[in-house]
């Protein structure tokens, strides 16, 4: 992985996974189950929810387990209750493709409320209970804990959806359009760490992103792929490029000049070419201040040291359409130089931060995690006017997703 890449520092609730094991609990049909003669029946558990530690590529819970048994024998029947914590381990790893492996291991248990008698005598020793609940979520649960997990937490199906909805030609902006596209390379992730309340892990995101005011044409194809880190990189940034056509820049300029006053009158552009010689040459048909042809010239370039854009040398020229306007030309000429001139050097840096700031935010496992991008500074690497279009790069220094978890 290269140094341009994003960085999240995700975050899952505890919380929100104790809700997970819950909710495959409590969706579990069989809960009764039979053993010498005893029939156990497990309890859903609404305030006592799994206990949740992680550490490496391990993720343990402590499940409690409220289960009630009797003995059906007349007026010796046997009927009590009890609780028991049920001690798991989820070993999991996420394979090159992005497909998740999920091995659950039952390691032990603990009793917290003993078996206790409501009617008659127990006459079968309190391990032969435990043992068979043991065996119960061994034999018939933890495999099926696995399928249900890996159901809920699909993530190529998670990646596909979002490249797809957010990936290729998202709008940003509808004055001038631009859309914004991505695609992701690879993903690098740190191991599980945790606090009092949640589980972390970091992940660095190998991706190219692009803002432009012309759509793809094209479906563009991404599999990205899936990389344990052995190192974690030192510094993270992200590059993004961003064409204007000289038509886009055009109607951008137009949106910003018309209406505005110069010389006391109020610019009225009819249209606006330009194109890219030896020099920038933007033609204007304008009806006022003057009525005619505006052309202006100059040489724009940027000083990477202090990121701006200087013009270099501009010149003015019009071509009016009549007698009147043709006298009072060189005025106007001036009027507009002297604008022009003001303008520059211009700081661009913020203006494309302004789209960068646009790019939408990612939501995850039915909108319980949404990822938005966090913008540092913006830095631009290169701006160049190509013959078609304006080619720039952009840096985003300390690229980073936020995370807002809905906590259940």
């Amino acid at each position: 992985m290269h140094d341009s890449h994003i960085f999240i520092g995700l975050t899952f609730s505890k919380v929100g996974i104790s809700n997970l094991i819950s909710q495959f609990v409590r969706q579990w049909p069989e809960k009764k189950f039979n053993t010498d003669g005893y029939e156990l029946e497990l309890k859903n558990f609404e305030k006592d929810i799994p206990k949740i530690t992680a550490c490496d590529k391990t993720v343990y819970s402590e499940v409690p387990v409220t289960f009630s048994f009797i003995k059906r024998a007349g007026l010796f029947s046997i009927e009590g209750e009890g609780k028991i914590s049920i001690k798991v381990k989820f070993d999991f790893d996420v394979l090159h493709d992005f497909s998740l492996q999920v091995v659950s291991h039952l390691v032990g248990y603990e009793w917290l409320e003993e078996p206790v008698l409501k009617v008659g005598k127990l006459d079968i020793p309190i391990e032969n209970l435990s043992n068979c609940i043991i065996n119960y979520f061994k034999e018939g649960m933890l495999q099926k804990l696995d399928k249900f997990i890996l159901e809920k937490i699909d993530i190529p199906a998670i990646l596909q959806k979002q490249i797809k909805a957010f990936g290729q030609n998202y709008p940003i902006s509808r004055q001038p359009d631009l859309y914004f596209n991505f695609s992701i390379a690879s993903v690098l992730a740190g191991k599980l760490a945790e606090d009092e309340k949640d589980i972390k892990i970091d992940l660095w995101l190998d991706m190219s992103s692009n803002i432009s005011d012309e759509m793809v044409r094209f479906e563009v194809e991404t599999k990205p792929v899936f990389y344990w880190a052995v190192e974690k990189p030192d510094i993270h940034f992200q590059r993004t490029d961003i064409q204007f056509s000289y038509y886009g820049l055009a109607r951008i300029i137009m949106n910003a000049l018309n209406g505005n006053d110069i010389g006391g009158k109020t610019f009225d552009i009819e249209s606006i070419h330009i194109r890219k010689t030896s020099f920038l040459e933007i033609k204007a048909d304008i009806k006022e201040p003057v009525q005619g042809i505006v052309t202006i010239t100059a040489q724009p370039y940027l000083n990477r040291q202090d990121q701006k854009i200087y013009a270099g040398t501009i010149k003015v020229d019009i071509d009016a359409k009549n007698f009147i306007y043709k006298l009072s030309s060189p005025i106007i000429e001036k009027i507009i130089l002297k604008k022009l001139e003001s303008f520059f050097p211009l700081d661009a840096a913020p203006f494309f931060a302004g789209y960068i700031k646009k790019i939408p935010s990612f939501n995850f496992l039915n909108n319980q995690i949404s990822l938005t991008p966090n913008v540092d500074k913006v830095r631009i690497d290169h701006l160049i006017f190509g013959e078609q279009q304006l080619n720039s790069s952009l840096i985003i220094e300390k690229a980073e997703l936020g995370i807002v978890l809905e906590r259940n």
